[in-house]
């Protein structure tokens, strides 16, 4: 019968790597899924706020104005949900400096 050993048990690879504070971890899609998730969440809710304007404006009748409304909301929040990611990843905008 094989002894059992308790090192095995309490070896590196059982247990998860620790993050350390202040340091920033990658999982394995890298920079390439965050430009992707940025991308898809802008064009989300820019359709989604042109969709929201459309219907209010065959609802009530005022062709152009929600549609307009809704085409600022959705480059306003999608502008701004867009700067907050990319200034996350470090880029200051200060590239003139």
């Amino acid at each position: 019968m094989a002894a059992f050993s308790l090192a095995k048990c309490f070896t590196k690879s059982y247990f998860p790597a620790v993050k350390e504070p202040g340091k920033a971890t990658t999982t394995g899609m890298g920079a390439g899924h965050s430009l992707l998730s940025v991308a898809l969440t802008f064009a989300v809710t820019l359709a989604g706020s042109l969709v929201g304007g459309l219907w209010l404006d065959r609802r009530w009748g005022t062709t152009p104005l929600f549609l307009l409304l809704g085409l600022a909301f959705g480059l306003g929040i999608g502008g701004f949900w867009f700067w907050l990611k990319i200034r996350a990843q470090g880029g200051s905008g200060d590239s003139h400096r």
